[in-house]
Protein backbone atom coordinates (compact mmCIF):
# COMPACT_ATOMS: atom_id res chain seq x y z
CA UNK A 1 0.00 0.00 0.00
CA UNK A 2 2.92 2.19 0.76
CA UNK A 3 4.31 1.52 -2.65
CA UNK A 4 1.29 2.80 -4.46
CA UNK A 5 1.16 6.19 -2.35
CA UNK A 6 5.04 6.97 -3.23
CA UNK A 7 3.99 6.26 -6.45
CA UNK A 8 0.78 8.29 -6.80
CA UNK A 9 2.88 11.33 -5.66
CA UNK A 10 5.28 10.40 -8.50
CA UNK A 11 2.32 10.63 -10.60
CA UNK A 12 1.30 13.76 -9.36
CA UNK A 13 4.65 15.39 -9.11
CA UNK A 14 4.92 14.37 -13.04
CA UNK A 15 0.99 15.40 -14.21
CA UNK A 16 2.26 19.06 -12.14
CA UNK A 17 5.47 19.94 -13.77
CA UNK A 18 3.90 18.46 -17.43
CA UNK A 19 1.31 21.31 -16.94
CA UNK A 20 3.60 23.87 -15.76
CA UNK A 21 5.85 23.53 -18.98
CA UNK A 22 2.74 23.80 -21.12
CA UNK A 23 0.06 25.47 -19.65
CA UNK A 24 1.62 28.09 -17.91
CA UNK A 25 2.93 31.32 -19.97
CA UNK A 26 6.58 31.98 -19.49
CA UNK A 27 8.98 33.63 -21.12
CA UNK A 28 11.50 32.24 -24.45
CA UNK A 29 14.17 34.20 -24.69
CA UNK A 30 14.24 38.08 -25.25
CA UNK A 31 15.10 39.31 -29.13
CA UNK A 32 15.50 42.63 -30.46
CA UNK A 33 13.54 44.69 -32.67
CA UNK A 34 16.20 44.13 -35.72
CA UNK A 35 16.52 40.29 -34.62
CA UNK A 36 12.31 39.75 -35.48
CA UNK A 37 12.52 41.74 -38.29
CA UNK A 38 15.02 39.62 -39.76
CA UNK A 39 13.51 35.95 -38.38
CA UNK A 40 10.62 37.56 -40.04
CA UNK A 41 11.76 38.41 -43.39
CA UNK A 42 11.53 34.97 -45.06
CA UNK A 43 8.41 35.04 -45.59
CA UNK A 44 8.58 37.25 -48.38
CA UNK A 45 9.92 34.10 -50.03
CA UNK A 46 7.39 31.89 -49.46
CA UNK A 47 4.79 34.53 -50.66
CA UNK A 48 6.81 35.13 -53.88
CA UNK A 49 5.19 34.71 -57.24
CA UNK A 50 6.81 33.61 -60.32
CA UNK A 51 6.53 36.98 -61.94
CA UNK A 52 8.17 38.50 -59.23
CA UNK A 53 4.59 39.63 -57.51
CA UNK A 54 3.96 38.49 -54.27
CA UNK A 55 1.15 36.67 -53.36
CA UNK A 56 -0.77 39.35 -50.98
CA UNK A 57 -1.85 36.69 -48.22
CA UNK A 58 -1.76 33.79 -46.13
CA UNK A 59 -5.08 32.02 -45.04
CA UNK A 60 -4.57 29.67 -41.75
CA UNK A 61 -7.88 27.75 -40.21
CA UNK A 62 -7.34 25.91 -37.07
CA UNK A 63 -8.77 21.84 -37.56
CA UNK A 64 -7.44 20.52 -34.61
CA UNK A 65 -5.23 18.78 -34.33
CA UNK A 66 -3.67 20.29 -37.45
CA UNK A 67 -3.39 24.04 -38.46
CA UNK A 68 -3.92 24.20 -42.19
CA UNK A 69 -2.68 27.63 -44.11
CA UNK A 70 -3.31 28.11 -47.22
CA UNK A 71 -1.69 30.68 -49.65
CA UNK A 72 -4.50 33.05 -51.19
CA UNK A 73 -4.42 33.60 -55.09
CA UNK A 74 -4.85 37.51 -54.76
CA UNK A 75 -2.17 39.94 -55.63
CA UNK A 76 -1.85 43.53 -56.03
CA UNK A 77 1.23 45.45 -57.11
CA UNK A 78 1.70 47.34 -53.80
CA UNK A 79 2.57 44.63 -52.18
CA UNK A 80 5.74 44.78 -54.23
CA UNK A 81 6.42 48.68 -52.02
CA UNK A 82 5.95 47.04 -48.68
CA UNK A 83 8.50 44.93 -49.15
CA UNK A 84 10.71 47.90 -50.41
CA UNK A 85 9.99 49.36 -47.06
CA UNK A 86 11.16 46.31 -45.02
CA UNK A 87 14.08 46.33 -47.29
CA UNK A 88 14.45 49.80 -46.69
CA UNK A 89 14.22 49.45 -43.17
CA UNK A 90 16.98 46.58 -42.76
CA UNK A 91 19.69 49.13 -45.02
CA UNK A 92 18.95 52.21 -42.22
CA UNK A 93 19.44 49.43 -39.25
CA UNK A 94 22.36 47.70 -40.69
CA UNK A 95 23.96 49.62 -43.47
CA UNK A 96 23.99 46.48 -45.52
CA UNK A 97 24.09 47.21 -49.81
CA UNK A 98 21.61 44.15 -50.06
CA UNK A 99 18.86 45.44 -48.65
CA UNK A 100 18.75 48.91 -50.83
CA UNK A 101 19.40 46.27 -53.92
CA UNK A 102 16.75 44.85 -52.69
CA UNK A 103 14.75 47.84 -51.88
CA UNK A 104 15.57 48.79 -55.71
CA UNK A 105 14.46 45.52 -57.07
CA UNK A 106 11.26 45.85 -55.73
CA UNK A 107 10.57 49.00 -57.11
CA UNK A 108 11.90 48.33 -60.70
CA UNK A 109 9.30 45.13 -59.84
CA UNK A 110 6.67 47.75 -59.13
CA UNK A 111 7.20 50.19 -61.95
CA UNK A 112 7.24 47.30 -64.54
CA UNK A 113 3.22 46.55 -63.67
CA UNK A 114 2.56 50.09 -62.64
CA UNK A 115 2.99 51.27 -66.72
CA UNK A 116 0.20 52.82 -67.32
CA UNK A 117 -1.43 53.28 -63.47
CA UNK A 118 -4.81 53.25 -63.69
CA UNK A 119 -4.87 50.83 -60.96
CA UNK A 120 -5.40 52.68 -57.58
CA UNK A 121 -3.57 50.43 -55.84
CA UNK A 122 -0.48 51.37 -58.02
CA UNK A 123 -0.81 54.91 -56.78
CA UNK A 124 -0.81 54.14 -52.79
CA UNK A 125 2.63 53.82 -52.70
CA UNK A 126 4.13 57.06 -52.82
CA UNK A 127 5.67 57.12 -49.71
CA UNK A 128 7.38 54.04 -50.00
CA UNK A 129 8.95 55.46 -53.56
CA UNK A 130 9.96 58.64 -51.98
CA UNK A 131 11.86 56.83 -48.84
CA UNK A 132 13.84 55.18 -51.56
CA UNK A 133 13.89 58.21 -53.31
CA UNK A 134 15.94 59.99 -50.31
CA UNK A 135 18.25 56.78 -50.39
CA UNK A 136 18.79 56.40 -53.88
CA UNK A 137 18.39 59.41 -55.50
CA UNK A 138 17.55 58.45 -58.76
CA UNK A 139 15.95 60.79 -60.66
CA UNK A 140 13.74 58.95 -62.57
CA UNK A 141 12.26 57.86 -59.02
CA UNK A 142 11.27 61.04 -58.56
CA UNK A 143 9.93 61.07 -62.28
CA UNK A 144 7.61 58.64 -60.75
CA UNK A 145 6.74 60.14 -58.16
CA UNK A 146 5.79 63.42 -59.57
CA UNK A 147 3.32 60.78 -62.41
CA UNK A 148 1.70 59.28 -60.23
CA UNK A 149 0.87 61.86 -58.05
CA UNK A 150 -0.95 63.82 -61.05
CA UNK A 151 -2.59 60.75 -62.15
CA UNK A 152 -4.00 60.80 -58.04
CA UNK A 153 -4.84 64.51 -59.00
CA UNK A 154 -7.11 63.44 -61.79
CA UNK A 155 -8.90 60.01 -60.75
CA UNK A 156 -11.59 59.24 -58.30
CA UNK A 157 -10.40 56.58 -55.55
CA UNK A 158 -11.51 55.03 -52.70
CA UNK A 159 -13.53 56.78 -50.10
CA UNK A 160 -12.41 56.38 -46.25
CA UNK A 161 -10.51 57.75 -43.44
CA UNK A 162 -7.58 55.39 -44.28
CA UNK A 163 -7.77 55.56 -47.77
CA UNK A 164 -7.71 59.71 -47.45
CA UNK A 165 -5.09 59.27 -44.68
CA UNK A 166 -2.37 57.74 -47.35
CA UNK A 167 -3.53 60.54 -49.77
CA UNK A 168 -3.00 63.04 -47.90
CA UNK A 169 0.54 62.04 -46.53
CA UNK A 170 1.15 61.30 -50.58
CA UNK A 171 0.45 64.53 -51.82
CA UNK A 172 2.25 66.40 -48.72
CA UNK A 173 5.15 63.63 -49.58
CA UNK A 174 4.81 65.06 -53.35
CA UNK A 175 5.04 68.62 -52.33
CA UNK A 176 8.28 68.36 -50.03
CA UNK A 177 9.88 66.61 -53.15
CA UNK A 178 8.40 69.37 -55.75
CA UNK A 179 7.63 72.61 -54.31
CA UNK A 180 4.71 72.19 -56.39
CA UNK A 181 1.93 74.20 -54.49
CA UNK A 182 -1.08 71.87 -55.73
CA UNK A 183 0.39 69.08 -54.08
CA UNK A 184 0.06 70.99 -50.59
CA UNK A 185 -3.35 72.33 -51.73
CA UNK A 186 -4.62 68.97 -52.58
CA UNK A 187 -2.72 67.05 -49.53
CA UNK A 188 -4.77 69.99 -47.25
CA UNK A 189 -8.32 68.97 -48.76
CA UNK A 190 -8.03 65.47 -48.58
CA UNK A 191 -6.42 65.77 -44.92
CA UNK A 192 -10.29 67.73 -44.36
CA UNK A 193 -12.36 65.03 -46.50
CA UNK A 194 -10.16 62.43 -43.95
CA UNK A 195 -11.22 63.93 -40.76
CA UNK A 196 -14.99 64.26 -41.78
CA UNK A 197 -15.51 60.89 -42.91
CA UNK A 198 -13.42 59.89 -39.06
CA UNK A 199 -16.58 61.78 -37.69
CA UNK A 200 -18.33 58.61 -38.47
CA UNK A 201 -16.06 55.61 -37.75
CA UNK A 202 -16.76 53.00 -35.31
CA UNK A 203 -15.55 53.78 -31.38
CA UNK A 204 -13.40 51.50 -30.57
CA UNK A 205 -12.89 52.87 -27.02
CA UNK A 206 -12.96 55.66 -24.54
CA UNK A 207 -10.78 57.03 -22.62
CA UNK A 208 -10.26 60.55 -20.97
CA UNK A 209 -13.54 61.52 -22.40
CA UNK A 210 -12.01 60.63 -25.82
CA UNK A 211 -13.46 58.47 -28.02
CA UNK A 212 -10.68 56.47 -30.17
CA UNK A 213 -12.36 55.96 -33.40
CA UNK A 214 -11.28 53.00 -36.10
CA UNK A 215 -8.31 54.60 -38.56
CA UNK A 216 -7.64 57.06 -36.59
CA UNK A 217 -4.20 57.20 -36.71
CA UNK A 218 -4.17 57.46 -40.68
CA UNK A 219 -5.71 60.80 -39.63
CA UNK A 220 -2.44 61.63 -36.85
CA UNK A 221 0.41 59.94 -39.26
CA UNK A 222 -1.02 62.30 -41.95
CA UNK A 223 -1.11 65.28 -39.66
CA UNK A 224 2.94 64.61 -38.62
CA UNK A 225 3.57 64.56 -42.79
CA UNK A 226 2.22 67.73 -43.11
CA UNK A 227 3.98 69.20 -40.02
CA UNK A 228 7.27 68.00 -41.32
CA UNK A 229 6.95 69.67 -44.82
CA UNK A 230 5.23 72.88 -43.60
CA UNK A 231 7.03 73.16 -40.01
CA UNK A 232 3.29 74.42 -39.33
CA UNK A 233 3.28 73.75 -35.33
CA UNK A 234 -0.68 73.17 -35.08
CA UNK A 235 -0.28 69.73 -36.34
CA UNK A 236 2.28 68.47 -34.48
CA UNK A 237 0.21 69.48 -31.64
CA UNK A 238 -3.16 68.13 -32.65
CA UNK A 239 -1.45 65.08 -32.83
CA UNK A 240 0.15 65.26 -29.61
CA UNK A 241 -2.87 66.41 -27.49
CA UNK A 242 -4.13 63.38 -29.39
CA UNK A 243 -1.68 60.63 -28.30
CA UNK A 244 -1.55 62.31 -24.86
CA UNK A 245 -4.80 61.62 -24.15
CA UNK A 246 -5.44 58.24 -25.90
CA UNK A 247 -3.12 56.12 -24.21
CA UNK A 248 -3.04 53.80 -27.06
CA UNK A 249 -0.08 52.21 -25.68
CA UNK A 250 -2.63 50.29 -23.80
CA UNK A 251 -4.86 49.61 -26.20
CA UNK A 252 -3.87 47.31 -28.78
CA UNK A 253 -6.33 44.67 -28.07
CA UNK A 254 -8.83 47.37 -28.46
CA UNK A 255 -7.30 48.89 -31.63
CA UNK A 256 -7.64 45.40 -32.93
CA UNK A 257 -6.22 45.31 -36.98
CA UNK A 258 -2.98 45.70 -37.98
CA UNK A 259 -3.89 48.49 -40.22
CA UNK A 260 -5.13 50.48 -37.39
CA UNK A 261 -2.39 49.46 -34.80
CA UNK A 262 0.79 49.97 -37.29
CA UNK A 263 0.32 53.60 -38.49
CA UNK A 264 -0.10 54.32 -34.34
CA UNK A 265 2.99 52.62 -33.92
CA UNK A 266 4.94 54.90 -36.77
CA UNK A 267 3.23 57.80 -35.37
CA UNK A 268 4.58 57.32 -31.75
CA UNK A 269 7.45 56.86 -33.02
CA UNK A 270 7.54 60.11 -35.59
CA UNK A 271 6.43 62.12 -32.31
CA UNK A 272 9.30 60.73 -30.14
CA UNK A 273 12.11 61.62 -32.75
CA UNK A 274 10.41 65.05 -33.57
CA UNK A 275 9.70 65.94 -29.78
CA UNK A 276 12.22 63.81 -27.69
CA UNK A 277 9.59 62.82 -25.25
CA UNK A 278 10.34 59.23 -24.28
CA UNK A 279 6.81 59.13 -23.46
CA UNK A 280 5.90 58.19 -27.18
CA UNK A 281 8.79 56.02 -27.82
CA UNK A 282 7.68 53.75 -24.22
CA UNK A 283 3.84 53.74 -25.48
CA UNK A 284 5.18 52.97 -29.06
CA UNK A 285 7.30 49.64 -27.45
CA UNK A 286 4.18 49.12 -25.67
CA UNK A 287 1.78 48.81 -28.70
CA UNK A 288 4.92 47.06 -30.53
CA UNK A 289 5.40 44.00 -27.88
CA UNK A 290 1.38 43.89 -28.01
CA UNK A 291 1.42 43.31 -32.07
CA UNK A 292 4.71 41.01 -31.02
CA UNK A 293 3.01 38.78 -28.46
CA UNK A 294 -0.90 38.69 -30.33
CA UNK A 295 -0.16 39.09 -34.62
CA UNK A 296 3.61 37.36 -34.84
CA UNK A 297 3.57 33.71 -36.33
CA UNK A 298 7.08 33.26 -34.59
CA UNK A 299 9.13 31.08 -36.09
CA UNK A 300 10.01 29.86 -32.19
CA UNK A 301 7.97 26.84 -31.26
CA UNK A 302 6.63 27.81 -28.17
CA UNK A 303 5.60 31.39 -29.31
CA UNK A 304 4.42 30.42 -32.61
CA UNK A 305 0.37 30.41 -33.71
CA UNK A 306 0.30 28.98 -36.97
CA UNK A 307 3.07 27.46 -39.76
CA UNK A 308 5.54 29.47 -37.65
CA UNK A 309 6.61 30.92 -40.88
CA UNK A 310 6.54 35.10 -39.58
CA UNK A 311 4.31 36.58 -41.15
CA UNK A 312 2.47 38.88 -38.72
CA UNK A 313 -1.37 38.42 -38.65
CA UNK A 314 -3.68 41.07 -39.89
CA UNK A 315 -6.31 40.14 -36.89
CA UNK A 316 -6.74 36.95 -35.35
CA UNK A 317 -9.60 35.23 -32.89
CA UNK A 318 -11.14 34.43 -35.69
CA UNK A 319 -12.00 31.10 -37.93
CA UNK A 320 -9.42 32.05 -40.56
CA UNK A 321 -6.62 34.06 -39.23
CA UNK A 322 -5.35 36.08 -42.42
CA UNK A 323 -1.00 36.67 -43.05
CA UNK A 324 -0.16 39.43 -45.67
CA UNK A 325 2.87 40.62 -46.87
CA UNK A 326 1.72 44.45 -46.63
CA UNK A 327 1.62 44.08 -42.56
CA UNK A 328 4.63 42.21 -42.29
CA UNK A 329 6.60 44.43 -44.32
CA UNK A 330 5.31 47.49 -42.14
CA UNK A 331 6.29 45.18 -39.33
CA UNK A 332 9.37 44.75 -40.59
CA UNK A 333 9.97 48.53 -41.00
CA UNK A 334 8.75 49.17 -37.59
CA UNK A 335 11.18 47.10 -35.91
CA UNK A 336 14.03 47.80 -37.51
CA UNK A 337 13.18 51.59 -36.68
CA UNK A 338 13.04 49.77 -32.80
CA UNK A 339 16.69 47.74 -33.79
CA UNK A 340 17.69 47.86 -30.51
CA UNK A 341 14.80 47.57 -28.51
CA UNK A 342 14.46 44.17 -26.50
CA UNK A 343 11.24 42.37 -26.30
CA UNK A 344 10.42 39.57 -24.23
CA UNK A 345 8.70 36.96 -26.10
CA UNK A 346 6.20 34.40 -24.11
CA UNK A 347 4.53 31.52 -25.20
CA UNK A 348 1.35 31.90 -27.37
CA UNK A 349 -1.16 29.66 -25.08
Amino acid sequence: MRNYLIIGIIVAIVVFLVFMIYFTEKPVKKLTGLEIANMSYGFFDKMRRSNEWYNYSQTCKEEFPLTNCKIDSNSYPQTNAWVMLANLGLYDATKEQRHLNNAKYEMNVLLNNCKNPDDIYCLWVLVQMSELYKRAKDPDYLDKIQNFADKLLEIKTEEGVMMKGIETREFAVAFSLTGDQKYLDESLNRLKTAEEYLKSEGVLYVVNDLQVRDFVCSVELAKLELYKVTEDEKYLNDVKTFFDSADVGTHGEDLYQLTVIQPCIESLLTLYFETGDVKYWNQALNLTYYMITYRWDSPLNMAKKYNGDGGFLFQTYQNENMKTVTDTGYAIYLLSIMKDAKFEIVKWR
